[in-house]
């Protein structure tokens, strides 16, 4: 059947030690402590889910795992973040009209620079 479950995975002593040599390579990275971090348990599963996919260098496994974890941080952040309104965003037209604007000093409204 070519939709079927694969088996769960079976891991030899020598792959535990990679994937803890990793684990640990990549909280030190992220400056974490690796036993009581309550973000741990995720960046295991993101250790394993490189190792399953076939890299088995500990220390390339560490910083991609690091890297993730961090993106997966910063879409947690910023979802759980206030969001800008459109009253705080700049738009294209906006940062052209700064662009082309004279430049002044911001004390008096006296410019620096005459626009051309």
């Amino acid at each position: 059947m070519p939709f079927s479950r694969a088996e769960q995975p079976t891991y030899s002593s020598s792959d535990w030690q990679i994937m803890e040599h990793a684990f640990a390579q990549a909280s030190a990275l992220l400056k974490r402590p690796h036993k009581t971090d309550h973000r741990a348990n995720r960046l295991a599963r993101t250790v394993m889910m490189f190792f399953d996919r076939g890299m088995r260098d500990p220390d390339l496994i560490a910083a991609v795992a690091a890297n993730r974890e961090i993106s997966l941080e910063f879409k947690d952040n910023a979802e759980r973040g206030p969001r800008a309104t459109m009253r705080e965003r700049v738009t294209a037209g906006q940062i052209a009209a700064a662009l082309n604007a004279p430049c002044c000093d911001g004390s008096d409204g006296e410019c620096l620079s005459e626009k051309p």
